[in-house]
């Protein structure tokens, strides 16, 4: 139902961005959580990040920045650039952890993660490399997350 009116999507990305999407991240990774729900909230998920990703009022991977360059997040505006900002911070933070959990699970959850990873292979920044080149690296070594 959310994503039947978008347009609350991008007069509120905060509320998205800084409250919903980590709370069904949060849900996701709990193994403790019905299978059912992990599901549901991995594919509002998917559904939520295809609305910001695709949108180019919303999201300009030439605005993505490094981490170290990124300042702290308070009220999102909703201008691209801080969108852009915010959707950043959430991939690096929430979405590409999951990833790799995610492929290890069972059916159709792999499905929705390889759904996920393919609309957040943007250029994660100076590296060149895209986040799914980092998520592959074997776990002892860190995500470069520039």
């Amino acid at each position: 139902s959310v994503l039947q009116q978008a347009e609350h999507m991008s007069l509120f990305p905060g509320a998205f961005l800084q409250h919903l999407m980590p709370a069904l991240c949060q849900v996701i990774s709990n193994s403790n959580s019905h299978s059912d729900t992990r599901f549901f909230c991995l594919r509002m998920m998917s559904d939520v990040l295809a609305v910001y990703l695709t949108n180019p009022d919303m999201y300009s991977a030439s605005l993505v920045q490094p981490q170290q360059q990124m300042q702290q997040l308070g009220d999102i505006g909703t201008g691209v650039a801080e969108v852009t900002h915010a959707l950043d911070e959430l991939l690096r933070v929430h979405v590409v952890p999951l990833v790799p959990v995610l492929l290890e699970q069972e059916e159709p959850m792999p499905l929705y993660a390889l759904k996920v990873s393919r609309r957040e292979a943007c250029c994660c920044g100076p590296c060149g490399k895209h986040m799914l080149d980092h998520m592959w690296k074997p776990r002892c070594e860190p995500l470069c997350l520039c």
